[in-house]
């Protein structure tokens, strides 16, 4: 009798307690707010269409021209990237030098704002290969002014540069226009990330880089349910969008198999459900096409997309059947992400009448403007 008895006291003694840890992992997945109280409502979740710089496919990137494009096609969120000049000044530009943009190799921190020069395109997109942007816009533009143009369209901010300084700055700029409940803001840097959130811990922030690779971490561990997260926003890549040779990539071999592998890793719409019952919402970048739409919003069930092409974001969201946003179901996330089934999304929406009646309203609205584990493959997170 005890031949058997020890192994299976053993037994009992190992795997009851993991049975105990994965069933109440599985219960609070499902139902965060149990344990977490939800993320205050920033309106986010109807906001789906994120113009990335403006829209720098349609015009000269980072624009007051790029800007205005994107508000009157609809878009429903501005991205931006600002950085510091010599003289303090804080500036939407995404490039540490200017020499890209501008054909200058100064770094735009030791240049004055007053000497910066204009921008000189064509100007290559990243994330189309082949694809040239013209335009007489040429001016850089200070965060302030983009704010005094656009009051009321929601944006959301990369800070590029560590200083205390360029965090203080935006923080005072935000506060100065009121404009925390429509501002994101964020930085991929962990540590600058950490200050932003001391410094101003009302402003929605996104997942740093760090944060974000802890964050996938603790969902493939069943410890994401119980950790707390000061982050309101996922702003992730899709990595699936550097397999298609027309986006500019010609990932070969095994550089090829770790960006669909990195793929499979992270986009999975159960994550996505369960970050937004925690009322975080994911915005992926940065896609240009309705078949990527497709996959973002049918299947892994993202909240919004950003994009290069404005009008073309635009058109798909007016065209879709719908746009249904992350999904309360564990059991249909992940079927969704690996293959499209018409029955599953159908059942979706039916699912979801009052938040697609809410999208609609939305999208009808939008002509006249609705007021970021990047790893193995080409790093996007020097050009989001």
């Amino acid at each position: 009798m005890a031949a058997w008895t020890l192994p299976v006291a053993l037994t009992l003694g190992v795997g009851l307690p993991i049975l105990i840890y994965v069933i109440v992992s599985v219960v609070f997945f499902l139902k965060p707010t149990l344990i977490h109280k939800r993320k205050k409502d920033y309106g986010f979740k109807l906001r789906r269409h994120l113009s990335h710089r403006g829209g720098g496919g349609e015009k000269l990137e980072g624009t007051m021209s790029a800007f205005t494009n994107a508000v009157e096609v609809g878009t429903h969120i501005l991205e931006m990237d600002v950085r510091l000049t010599s003289d303090d000044v804080v500036v939407v530009f995404h490039d540490e030098t200017l020499q890209r943009c501008c054909g200058v190799p100064d770094d735009v921190i030791s240049t004055k704002y007053e000497d910066l020069p204009p921008m000189k395109p064509p100007l290559d997109l990243y994330y189309r290969k082949g694809h040239r942007t013209y335009g007489d816009d040429t001016r850089i533009l200070t965060l302030r002014e983009v704010f005094e143009a656009f009051r009321d369209v929601p944006v959301l901010i990369e800070l590029k540069g560590t200083q205390e300084l360029l965090i203080q700055k935006v923080s005072d700029l935000i506060a100065e226009f009121d404009r925390a409940d429509r501002t994101i803001w964020g930085s991929e840097n962990k540590s600058t990330s950490t200050l932003m959130y001391s410094q101003n811990a009302d402003i929605p922030i996104f997942f740093s880089y760090k944060g974000g690779l802890l964050m996938r971490l603790w969902f493939y561990t069943g410890l994401l349910p119980f950790v707390r997260l000061r982050e309101t926003i996922l702003v992730a890549p899709m990595p699936s969008i550097e397999l298609d040779p027309q986006n500019g990539f010609e990932h070969r071999g095994f550089d090829r198999f770790k960006v669909w592998l990195t793929d499979k890793l992270f986009m999975r719409s159960s994550l996505f459900g369960h970050l937004s019952r925690r009322g975080i919402h994911t915005f992926l970048f940065v896609l240009n096409k309705d078949s990527e739409y497709k996959r973002a919003f049918h299947q892994l069930k993202v909240t919004g997309v950003m994009t290069d092409f404005p009008s073309v974001l635009s058109a798909y969201l007016k065209s879709a059947p719908q746009t249904p946003g992350p999904t309360d179901s564990l059991l249909n996330a992940d079927i969704q992400s690996s293959r499209t089934t018409d029955s599953l999304l159908n059942a979706d929406i039916q699912s979801s009448r009052t938040t697609d009646s809410l999208l609609n309203a939305d999208i009808q609205s939008s002509g006249q403007t609705d007021s970021f584990v990047k790893g193995g493959h080409t790093d996007p997170r020097a050009n989001r």
